[in-house]
């Protein structure tokens, strides 16, 4: 309201006259649209300005990353500007823009999201599965704020996300896994920019499980066929390949290749045929595509206790108060018993004695088993030849017994006589026992007579005579 003083015709006075400002109202709305440029961790945003009313107006605009930009004068109230600029990281900025001219301004704030383009997404290896719960995990190189949607069997399956190692997770229960097989899995990683979709074939197999190996053992062979089979298994397990080294040198053996889904089932019988005796460290290597289990077995290949005889070199003397005997085997096979011992029962009340079994000595001449009896008398000697696979039970009679030492003939009367007169024979000995006689009488010009005698009892160390007699009825001379 403004006052004016007028004087007119000599009279003062005043008029007040009201006074209008007119202002214009002013509303100010913003359009943001997202874009992204070339680089994929940064990301262009434009943003578009209309005003409802006003002119002579200009803009100015804080993006909340630290960067600012102010717009040229507009003088049109509806057109407004553009305005570009680039972020560097992804995130959530607030974005304030005030527009103003000489009698009015306005201003609008608003959140703008930023975000990195989704990158990389693979299925981390390996790429086996069990029949068990089945966890998958995926990678992603680049991009932020990512959500998951991941497809098996039809199925849905929740995932979850660890944004610092910027892995996905998703677990599939083993309920869902109906058998071994070849399954799709379908994951897609997405935000509001960009997706990948990574989707691929899985095998899922039956992991091996207990695996069934043979012990260690001694196995008999055939001197001329030295085949030893192993019996192999698993509990379970699918797409088993089965390698085997028997310990005697050279690659690996391929036994069996099952294909990716095929379920184990039964028994696996394999064969290696050994030409020697001896120790071998035989390995069994069980696997697919979840891993290995392996088996160790130690075989002792031996020749079988058979055909053997138990010897001596008896009988034997008792001289001095003892009788000493060699006891050894022979064989009736071209190959011995290996890996054996023998328990040898001399049937004298000594006990039963447990030694190696060898046919040789170190030096290859005959291996004896000596004994020494103090006493005479028939001793029936047992021999149990074992390796512990298979056993022979040996029995020999062995005669200790006193000899017969400095054996004499003699006659009496004479050397000479007369027809019809006995001649008698005279045996003289030191010492002996049991002593069967048989003198032959021979007469010069034919004819000849045989007395034999058996003395019982023993023979004292002192000379003694035992007469054996035959009546002369030819007049020839004769021995």
């Amino acid at each position: 309201m403004f006052r004016y003083n007028l004087t007119i015709l000599g009279f003062k006075m005043y008029i007040d006259i009201p006074v209008l400002l007119f202002s214009y109202t002013r509303s100010l709305f913003l359009h943001c649209k997202v874009t992204s440029n070339t680089s994929e961790t940064s990301i262009g945003a434009s943003f578009h300005q209309t005003l409802t009313s006003g002119t002579d107006y200009t803009c100015a605009y804080d993006f909340g990353d630290g960067g600012t930009d102010v717009t040229d004068e507009m003088t049109t109230p509806i057109t407004g500007g553009i305005v570009s600029h680039t972020y560097t990281t992804a995130g959530t900025y607030t974005v304030t823009v005030n527009c103003s001219n000489d009698v009015s301004w306005d201003s609008l704030s608003f959140n703008h999201k930023v975000q990195d383009r989704i990158t990389g997404l693979t299925l981390d290896p390996p790429r086996g599965a069990t029949r068990e719960d089945l966890e998958l995990t995926y990678s992603l190189s680049g991009g932020s704020d990512p959500q998951f949607e991941f497809l098996f069997g039809g199925s849905t399956y929740n995932v979850s996300y660890d944004p610092i190692a910027g892995e996905a997770t998703v677990i599939i229960p083993a309920t869902d896994i109906p058998a071994s097989g070849v399954y799709e899995v379908y994951m897609r990683a997405y935000n509001d920019i960009s997706e990948e979709i990574h989707a691929e074939n899985l095998t899922i197999r039956t992991r091996i499980i207990g695996p069934q190996c043979p012990p260690d053992r001694a196995q008999i062979i055939d001197p001329t066929n030295g085949v030893v089979n192993f019996t192999l298994s698993v509990a379970a397990g699918s797409g088993v390949v089965v390698r085997s080294n028997y310990g005697v040198g050279g690659p690996d053996v391929d036994e069996l290749t099952q294909a990716d889904t095929e379920e184990w089932g039964g028994e696996l019988i394999v064969n290696f045929n050994y030409s020697q005796v001896g120790t071998y460290h035989a390995r069994f290597n069980f696997s697919n595509g979840l891993g290995s289990v392996v088996c160790d077995q130690i075989i002792i290949v031996i020749v079988g206790v058979a055909g053997l005889q138990l010897r001596s070199n008896g009988p034997a003397a008792f001289l001095n108060g003892r009788a000493p005997v060699d006891f050894y085997f022979e064989s009736l096979l071209d190959a011995p018993p290996t890996n054996a011992w023998v328990d040898i029962d001399y049937d004298d009340g000594t006990g039963t004695e447990t030694l190696p079994f060898n046919m040789t000595d170190a030096d290859g001449n005959r291996r004896n088993y000596p004994h020494v009896y103090y006493a005479p008398g028939v001793y029936q000697v047992t021999a149990n030849v074992s390796n512990n696979q298979t056993s022979q039970l040996l029995t020999i009679n062995i005669t200790v017994d006193i000899p017969v030492v400095n054996l004499d003939l003699g006659f009496r009367p004479l050397p000479h006589a007369a027809v019809g007169h006995a001649i008698w024979a005279v045996i003289t000995m030191e010492i002996g026992k049991n002593v069967d006689l048989s003198v032959n009488f021979d007469a010069e010009g034919g004819g000849s007579t045989t007395k034999s005698k058996h003395i019982r009892g023993k023979w004292s160390n002192e000379s003694q005579e035992k007469p054996v007699g035959v009546k002369r009825n030819s007049p020839n001379a004769g021995t």
